[in-house]
């Protein structure tokens, strides 16, 4: 009886010693993402982030009906990107994802 008392109370010590492992949380996409024309030819956008584990964002951007290039990586904890670069009136479209080594958010997207 000794024996299994001493047993279970080295199990509990070397359970409670052993480094767990960190797992990182669910890499959802950004949050509330918004665009203000600020210019003529200039569009900002902010977006918030709930996750923890992240490296940084990308942005990327399509003129009315056409595909979407990516435009910006910004590193992590940047939640604003001022897009100085529109040459033409009419809809852009903008989506961001966060990056985590090779993985990548679903995307956020705004008109």
């Amino acid at each position: 009886m000794k024996t299994s008392a001493i047993f279970a109370t080295l199990m509990l010590f070397v359970s409670a010693c052993t480094p767990k492992e960190e797992v990182p949380d669910k890499l959802n996409a950004p949050e509330n993402l918004t665009a203000a024309q600020t210019g003529l030819n200039s569009v900002r956008l902010l977006w918030e982030v709930s996750v923890k584990t992240y490296d940084g964002a990308t942005i990327e951007r399509a003129y009315e009906d056409g595909a979407y290039e990516k435009i910006a990586s910004l590193a992590k904890d940047v939640l604003i990107y001022n897009d100085r670069s529109l040459t033409e009136e009419g809809l852009y479209k903008y989506r961001v994802a966060l990056l985590r080594g090779q993985e990548v958010s679903p995307y956020a997207e705004v008109s």
